[in-house]
């Protein structure tokens, strides 16, 4: 099968970016030929390359002039099937005007005044969550849930490692959330528990302060970014993983802790679909404040140590390709 993946800004670590280039990288690991369309951002001359068998071509230097050839450039490669990032919703109608089947995707990023036309133009719109979906339908569409999966044949494969007894990983930006957790830990000072923090961002400094302020930085040690495969070992080697952040499409650091053994506390947010993934877990607790997060550490210390969870093989990168395909036949393409 021939697939389109068009996204103008697939190098970007946004969370639609990710989850397009690791989609479009699972189909080709399957035999399907893959193109990322999108705009040129490598140096040299060439108007296309090839990465883990996807073939990135950049039809246009810009956002502007992309959107424009785009519907050309499409119309002339004829894929079975367009899989379209429904962020900028000016991509995907251009990409209906090819008049190929279309799917677009989209993590909840804020909405413009076109994304219900660009809901509305696609035969599927694909979503990591319910919480997304939810949004799909304030907006009057549907979508289908499509769940970001993990690496199961990895997690089995890494030994554990590390000393720390809980785990907090994410971005270290706006929507961290991180101070509560910080707060809940410096009512440990009896317990030697240590906490890994893994991630960077632009609130790494504010919350390296406040650690030091409340006088447990000896206790909480801010690791940086790591392999995924390092991740996993931190993971299995740790008793809980605590996830705080305030927006959440999907909670792909909690799914790969939980399936790596971890008690998982998560906080209650509004705009998070992280809660989902602990529904009806035994080894899930969640809170709705701040405050609740010291009970639920010490309720997650009576729960015996695991290092892998069965439960979340329903989330194997195989389930969730074979979803994108019947999705695909949804959308009217021939899938091989």
């Amino acid at each position: 099968m021939k697939v389109a993946f068009v996204h103008a800004t697939p190098a970007d670590e946004t969370v639609l970016a990710r989850r397009m280039r690791r989609t479009a990288g699972l189909l080709a690991a399957r035999g399907h030929e893959i193109t990322m369309f999108c705009t040129r951002w490598w140096d040299g001359e060439e108007k296309a390359f090839e990465r883990e068998g996807v073939t990135y071509r950049g039809i246009s230097d810009s956002r502007r002039w992309f959107v424009t050839r785009l519907s050309g450039a499409l119309a002339d490669d004829r894929p079975d099937i367009v899989h379209a990032a429904g962020a900028n919703p000016k991509v995907a109608l251009a990409a209906r005007l090819s008049a190929l089947p279309l799917l677009v995707e989209w993590c909840g990023e804020e909405p413009s005044q076109r994304l219900d036309r660009a809901f509305s133009a696609a035969e599927v719109v694909c979503v990591p969550s319910e919480h997304v979906r939810t949004k799909v339908r304030e907006r009057g569409g549907d979508a289908t849930v499509v769940p970001d999966g993990v690496r199961l044949d990895t997690i089995r494969g890494i030994e554990p490692s590390g000393s720390a007894a809980l785990l907090w990983a994410g971005s270290l930006d706006e929507h961290a959330n991180l101070g509560g957790l910080l707060l809940a830990l410096a009512e440990f000072r009896h317990r030697e528990w240590r906490t890994f923090v893994i991630g960077e961002g632009p609130d790494r400094k504010k919350y390296e302060r406040l650690a030091a302020d409340l006088r447990i930085d000896d206790r909480v040690d801010f690791v940086g970014k790591l392999p995924r495969e390092e991740r996993i070992a931190r993971m299995k080697g740790a008793h809980v993983f605590v996830h705080t952040a305030d927006r959440t499409p999907f909670g792909i650091e909690l799914l790969y802790a939980l399936a790596c053994g971890c008690v998982g506390i998560v906080e209650y947010q509004p705009d998070s679909a992280a809660h989902e993934l602990i529904a009806g877990h035994d080894r899930g607790i969640g809170v709705t404040s701040e405050e609740e997060v010291v009970g639920a550490i010490e309720s997650a210390a009576e729960y015996p140590h695991e290092t892998y969870d069965a439960c979340f093989e329903r989330f194997s990168h195989e389930n969730v390709i074979e979803t994108y395909l019947s999705q695909y036949r949804e959308c009217g393409a021939v899938v091989q």
